[in-house]
């Protein structure tokens, strides 16, 4: 289930990023979300969620300008994520996701 939540969140981020025209309030409200998601189904502090938030508003703002390939910025994205959390919760995030960057992930 939390699976899919997430998935379902990570969708609408990407949906909402592809949308022409979209205005700072609603990159915000994107990242907020995507960022709230992420932090429950990984049990993040609050904190970490607001280090969450950021890394997907920088996420959210990269791909829009257009600064780099879809995939860098994905990537640079995941690897960020992944060093801030700890082992369970890379594991955690690795299995809601299927990412699998683990030589990036050692803190």
């Amino acid at each position: 289930m939390k699976t899919l939540v997430l998935a379902f969140a990570l969708a609408l981020s990407f949906a909402g990023i592809s949308v022409a025209g979209s205005t700072s309030n609603s990159n915000a409200a994107a990242a907020t979300a995507s960022a709230r998601q992420i932090a429950n189904a990984l049990e993040l502090n609050e904190a970490m969620y607001l280090k969450v938030r950021i890394l997907e508003l920088n996420r959210i703002e990269a791909l829009q300008q257009g600064a780099a390939d879809v995939d860098v910025i994905n990537e640079n994205y995941t690897v960020a994520l992944l060093q801030m959390l700890t082992p369970t919760q890379q594991k955690a995030y690795r299995a809601l996701t299927g990412t699998q960057l683990v030589k990036y992930a050692t803190k």
